[in-house]
């Protein structure tokens, strides 16, 4: 492969990252479903990521830190702390961050869902005030509404998961 093609298609593949994580975070805020199809296709164009990457991941470490976090997060789901979707989205996304970047991706994805989680609250106790939002307003405030309040009301973690992937696979270029 020529060298002046690598950064292009480099470029070309964290765009489709981007637009696969966005429109997981889109579709669980709006369905609290992530579909299969998204974390697939993020995990077929997972090898031609880790071969391209600047500065390069080290594919095995980074098949390691992820399958690792597969197994903690399959134990969460068994749990019912996670739905199956966000399990397979955090994983695959993982194998894109690489090795290195597992611990910063978890973390931004933890604060980011805290976030999330304090909006809804929010937007359960006062929906009509984020009307005024625009956009993204009205979406959470359906969000809040839709799902039921309590212990058992759920949290569209793919939102957090990709605020996550997004920051740290963003930070691999000098924008």
């Amino acid at each position: 492969m020529p060298p002046e093609i690598a950064p292009f298609l480099r470029t070309a593949l964290a765009a489709a990252f981007f637009a696969i994580l966005a429109l997981a975070a889109a579709y669980d805020l709006h369905t609290r479903r992530v579909p299969n199809a998204l974390p697939a296709a993020l995990l077929l164009l997972a090898p031609f990521w880790l071969l391209l990457a600047r500065p390069a991941i080290a594919p095995l470490a980074t098949l390691g830190a992820t399958l690792a976090l597969f197994a903690v997060l399959f134990l969460c789901w068994i749990r019912g702390w996670l739905g199956g979707g966000d399990v397979k989205l955090a994983s695959t996304a993982a194998l894109w961050c690489g090795a290195a970047n597992v611990a910063p991706f978890l973390l931004l994805t933890a604060v980011a869902g805290g976030v999330l989680a304090l909006l809804l609250l929010l937007a359960r106790r006062w929906a009509w005030m984020f009307l005024a939002v625009p956009y993204l307003g009205p979406r959470l405030a359906a969000a809040a509404l839709t799902e039921s309040s309590g212990p058992a009301a759920s949290v569209p973690y793919a939102v957090a998961i990709a605020c996550g992937g997004i920051a740290v696979v963003g930070s691999r270029f000098a924008w």
